[in-house]
C-alpha cells in the first residue's frame, strides 16, 4: 500500500477543473503514468500472494460498497477461488492498483470486518484532514 500511495499522490482539488483536456494532451505525462502503473502492478504481483490479493480485493469492495463485515468470509472464499482459477493475476492486480480510492475503501473495509489495527496502520499512510 505504501507503493500505491506513492503512485497515487493526493492532488489539490481545483473547482474550475472540468477534467481531461482532449485537445491539449501531454503525451510524455501519459507515457510516464503508464510506466508507473506497470511498475506498481509488477511490484504488487511480486509482493502479494494470491491470498493477500483476495483479502485486499474483498476489503476494498466491503469498504467501497459499505457491505456488512459479516460477508467477509464468504466473499473471501469466492474471490480466492476465482483468483486461483486464473492463469495470471495481472488483470486483477491492475484492476485494484488503478483505483484512486483504494486506500480509503480498504481502511473502511478493515474497520467493517473487525480489523481496527490494520485500518489504523493503513490510515497512517495518508491521514485524513
Amino acid at each position: 500500500m505504501e507503493r500505491w500511495a506513492q503512485a497515487h499522490p493526493e492532488q489539490a482539488r481545483d473547482p474550475d477543473d472540468i477534467g481531461t483536456d482532449y485537445f491539449d494532451r501531454d503525451w510524455s505525462k501519459f507515457h510516464a503514468h503508464a510506466q508507473e502503473a506497470r511498475e506498481l502492478d509488477e511490484t504488487a504481483l511480486r509482493l502479494l500472494t494470491v491470498e493477500e490479493l483476495a483479502d485486499l480485493e474483498v476489503l476494498f469492495y466491503i469498504g467501497r460498497d459499505r457491505v456488512h463485515g459479516e460477508h467477509y468470509e464468504e466473499d473471501l472464499g469466492r474471490t480466492l477461488a476465482e483468483h486461483r482459477a486464473k492463469a495470471s493475476l495481472g488483470s486483477a492486480v491492475h484492476h485494484l492498483m488503478s483505483k484512486t480510492n483504494l486506500l480509503d475503501a480498504v481502511v473502511d473495509g478493515a474497520r467493517a470486518v473487525g480489523r481496527p489495527s490494520l485500518a489504523a496502520k493503513l490510515r497512517a499512510l495518508r491521514p485524513r484532514a
